[in-house]
């Protein structure tokens, strides 16, 4: 995301004639574009969008898990053992 963030801010100032960004080619002012690209091919290829991904709906699942055991009284931190 940053790297877009960078294509776009260069962008904007080589279109409003900023120095020194108004000088460069237009090449140069797109290598951020690419490199995101490739980010996230590269994200999607290696599988760490996916990981990322399973690791949050893992996450989410938990936290469910976790209120709904609290809700009905049988987390082990709510239950209470008797003195036998």
């Amino acid at each position: 995301m940053g790297l877009v963030v960078l294509g776009v801010l260069l962008l904007l100032a080589r279109w409003y004639g900023l120095d020194p960004m108004a000088r460069w080619s237009v090449g140069w002012v797109f290598v951020p574009f690419l490199l995101a690209l490739l980010w996230w091919w590269w994200s999607d290829v290696s599988g760490r969008t996916r990981r990322l991904a399973d690791r949050k709906h893992q996450q989410r699942r938990d936290l469910r898990r976790e209120k709904s055991l609290h809700a009905m009284g049988t987390h082990p931190s709510t239950t209470r053992r008797r003195a036998g």
